[in-house]
């Protein structure tokens, strides 16, 4: 009974050989094949009156890259991306959802964005900064929390003649009605059901306390915000 052959010095070169091409090679490809825009960026806009935390999440695609846009400060709201791209260093976004777009450029060790956000023709300069993870919405004692002593049902209609459909919040007090009822229409720019702005929603705010007050409050998302669609700047009130 012959015995087991031990491996040649030929193979053991050759194993050594495919680790260092993995170790080495392999991992230059690597490297090389993620982008260098995949991860998690915050930003600070300096709106004038206060400042707006921006958290940008990219992401791989089939088709290129992925984003997810935070408004931080308005409780994390999200902002629709419809577009991202990386073109050597220059960086360049865009949400026609709120009519905004951001270009910039990408410094040598990947870890910063210098460059500008326009929205609605305001040209506002925006460094964003790599991050980890995703920063955390500032607390707000006057948000109501639940359990709540009414009823709150997410609603949608319907607009036939415009052919969208708006989304939003009904909230209805408790007992037998009929209740008074009131609908609250945001401002100027686009705005989500609950009005967040810098970290607060005023909308939601005054829905808790007109519907303990027994008043029935219907507030929504405007066109091509949150879950409504449509365009926001053909909209009126």
């Amino acid at each position: 009974m012959s015995p087991r052959h031990a491996p040649s010095k030929s193979i053991g070169r050759s194993v050594l050989a495919l680790a260092a091409a993995l170790a080495f090679g392999g991992g230059t490809l690597q490297a090389q094949d993620v982008n260098p825009l995949v991860g998690s960026w915050l930003g600070t806009l300096d709106v004038g009156a206060a400042t707006l935390r921006l958290n940008l999440s990219v992401d791989s695609a089939d088709d290129g890259l992925s984003a997810t846009l935070l408004s931080v400060d308005q409780g994390n709201q999200a902002i629709p991306v419809e577009s991202i791209a990386l073109d050597g260093d220059a960086v360049t976004f865009s949400s026609p959802a709120i009519g905004a777009s951001y270009e910039g450029i990408l410094n040598a060790d990947r870890s910063a964005i210098e460059g500008t956000f326009t929205q609605m023709g305001q040209p506002l300069p925006l460094t964003f900064e790599r991050t980890e993870g995703s920063a955390e919405a500032p607390t707000r004692p006057q948000d109501p929390e639940e359990p709540l002593p009414y009823h709150v049902e997410d609603v949608a209609f319907d607009n036939p003649d415009g052919g969208h459909r708006l989304a939003g919040t009904f909230t209805r007090p408790e007992g037998a009605g009929p209740h008074p009822a009131a609908v609250l229409i945001s401002g100027s720019g686009p705005q989500d059901r609950n009005e967040a702005l810098m970290g607060h929603r005023p909308f939601l705010v005054l829905a808790d306390h007109l519907t303990r007050a027994g008043i029935a409050v219907l507030r929504f998302d405007d066109r091509g915000v949150g879950e409504s669609t449509g365009d926001f700047a053909t909209a009126t009130s």
